[in-house]
């Protein structure tokens, strides 16, 4: 085969199947035979990572986060689209710059002052702090309640290394908590659900300061769901892959039950290939493979992805049949 260019894809298995990847690669050679597609399994030790690259003109694309891949192909010098997560911090104030919509919000400081008009009645603090995720340590509080709040926990994150956390005006998406999960792969849709979580939010409880890790936070507790395609939140979520390079990204989008917009939350990055990594099992296991493969087509989607950045990044001459 007379090969033009090569794209290179480290992975490792568990979080994305040699299957998934496999098949990839056939869709791409029914679009593009001059594409050579470098599959190569990333092992535990170093030393057993060496291979031998394409003698071609070649981009690296990672499906997933992996730090050490300078140390891996050290002689590597094409372009690169690696799976990097963004502080929460940092992925709000970079949303914000391109005009997409988040929930007020500021970072949990001695001196943070909150104006009711602004970030409303309750406030979530949110940790940023590394292992934070999946909705875990969300505190919900009423914003008459931050000062109190503050002067009682701000201190702590003035430690060496703490991450202030975030708070953010809790946007009220109905008496249960619900979000939308769409996952984007070189900012083409390629999974969209809608979740909520089974448990009413207490807004009523006698407490004023409530830890609601399994009632405010849509991806925690019992919780139903249901493959969902909108495209007024889907055409969201295409703004928010704009902003960021990573390639897969899987983005969390809540609508207001009082007002009807959205929000966008999240964009999580890193391990997000939900098709066949643990993280993506319930979710294949309650609707099945077919259903979630077939939902916009995946492979073929992110096969004319792939072809169309790589011709791009490579400065080659666009492929007529690639998307």
């Amino acid at each position: 085969m007379n090969y033009q260019y090569s794209v290179i894809v480290p992975f490792v298995r568990h979080l994305v199947s040699t299957a998934d990847l496999t098949e990839i690669g056939a869709r791409i050679a029914e679009r593009d035979p001059t594409l050579h597609w470098c599959m190569v399994e990333l092992k535990r030790h170093a030393s057993l990572n060496q291979r031998r690259l394409p003698r071609l003109p070649s981009v690296m694309i990672q499906f997933h986060g992996y730090g050490a891949l300078d140390r891996v192909f050290p002689d590597f010098t094409g372009p690169q689209l690696r799976a990097s997560a963004t502080h929460k911090a940092k992925q709000l104030r970079m949303l914000e710059s391109a005009g997409v919509p988040v929930p007020p919000w500021t970072r949990l400081e001695r001196k943070t002052e909150l104006a009711p008009d602004v970030f409303g009645e309750h406030v979530m603090i949110k940790s940023t702090e590394r292992g934070a995720s999946f909705g875990r340590g969300i505190v919900l509080i009423r914003t008459a309640d931050f000062p109190a709040f503050r002067d009682e926990h701000a201190r702590k994150y003035d430690e060496f290394e703490r991450s202030a956390p975030l708070v953010q005006q809790f946007i009220n998406t109905g008496e249960n908590a619900g979000h939308y999960r769409i996952v984007t792969f070189m900012g083409r849709v390629v999974h969209s659900r809608f979740q909520i979580n089974t448990a009413k939010t207490p807004f009523n409880a006698p407490s004023t300061r409530m830890i609601l890790d399994e009632k405010i936070a849509s991806n925690t507790g019992e919780r139903e769901c249901w493959l969902e395609k909108d495209e007024i939140v889907n055409n969201l979520a295409r703004e928010v892959a704009k902003v960021f390079s990573t390639p897969v990204l899987a983005i969390d989008i809540i609508k207001s039950n009082e007002t009807g917009e959205l929000y966008v939350l999240e964009a999580n990055a890193g391990d997000c290939w939900m098709f066949s990594s643990a993280p993506g099992d319930w979710v294949r296991e309650k609707f099945g493979d077919e259903a979630v493969y077939g939902q916009y087509d995946v492979y073929s989607v992110v096969a004319d992805a792939i072809i169309k950045e790589a011709r791009a990044q490579l400065s080659l001459e666009p492929l007529a049949a690639s998307a």
